[in-house]
C-alpha cells in the first residue's frame, strides 16, 4: 500500500494535479448497488476485454451482448467489504446480475450502439429495435403502474415505449391530448 501512495504522490507533483477528492454518495442505495463494488466491477470488465467499444458495437445479438458480462465481479477485496476498510458480515463474491445486466444494455449500451452507428449505416435502427425485442422488460415503478391500469409488456421495447409516454404525457399532465389519459377521465367520469 505504500508503494502506491508514493506512486500517487510522485504523479502529483510530476504532472501538478490538484488536490483529488471524490467522494461517492451512499445515501439512499442499497450495498450492492455501492459505488465502491459498481467501479470495481467496471474495472473487471475494462480487463476482461480489451478493445470494450468496439465488441459492444458490433455485437449482433442480444445474447452476445450479455457474455460480455457474463463473468464481471469485483475484486476479491470486496468480497468482504462494501466501503473502503470496513469489514462485512457478508463475504461473497459482488457479481453483476442478470437484471443489472438488463438495465445496462436497455439505458446505456443500446443508445449507444444506436448513436454511433445513426451516421455511419442507417440499417441500424432496426437492428437495435430486435435487440429491444428480445429483451424482457424494464422493471420499475411506471411499467408497474401500467401494469396495474392492464397493460402488460412483454419487452423491453414495449416497457420502454410506455415509459417513454409516462414521462411525455403523463407527467406532463398532457392527458386531453393523449387517448389513453383522455379514455381514463371519460371512464372516471361516468363513475
Amino acid at each position: 500500500m505504500k508503494i502506491w501512495k508514493r506512486e500517487f504522490d510522485f504523479l502529483l507533483v510530476k504532472f501538478k494535479i490538484s488536490d483529488l477528492k471524490f467522494r461517492p454518495k451512499f445515501l439512499r442505495l442499497r450495498p450492492p448497488n455501492f459505488p465502491t463494488i459498481r467501479l470495481s466491477q467496471l474495472a473487471s470488465l475494462y480487463h476482461q476485454h480489451q478493445g470494450l467499444f468496439s465488441k459492444i458495437i458490433s455485437v449482433k445479438n442480444p445474447e452476445d451482448l450479455f457474455d460480455l458480462f457474463k463473468d464481471i465481479k469485483a475484486s476479491e477485496y470486496w468480497d468482504n467489504h462494501y466501503n473502503f476498510g470496513k469489514l462485512s458480515p457478508v463475504d461473497h463474491p459482488k457479481t453483476v446480475s442478470r437484471d443489472f445486466i438488463e438495465l445496462l444494455i436497455l439505458n446505456t449500451i443500446l443508445p449507444l450502439k444506436y448513436t454511433y452507428h445513426k451516421y455511419h449505416h442507417e440499417e441500424i435502427a432496426d437492428e437495435v429495435l430486435n435487440f429491444y425485442k428480445n429483451i424482457s422488460p424494464e422493471k420499475n415503478s411506471v411499467v408497474d403502474s401500467w401494469k396495474k391500469l392492464g397493460l402488460l409488456c412483454k419487452t423491453a421495447l414495449e416497457s420502454q415505449s410506455l415509459i417513454y409516454h409516462y414521462k411525455n404525457s403523463c407527467e406532463e399532465k398532457n392527458c386531453l391530448n393523449c387517448g389513453i389519459g383522455f379514455k381514463l377521465l371519460k371512464e372516471s367520469s361516468n363513475v
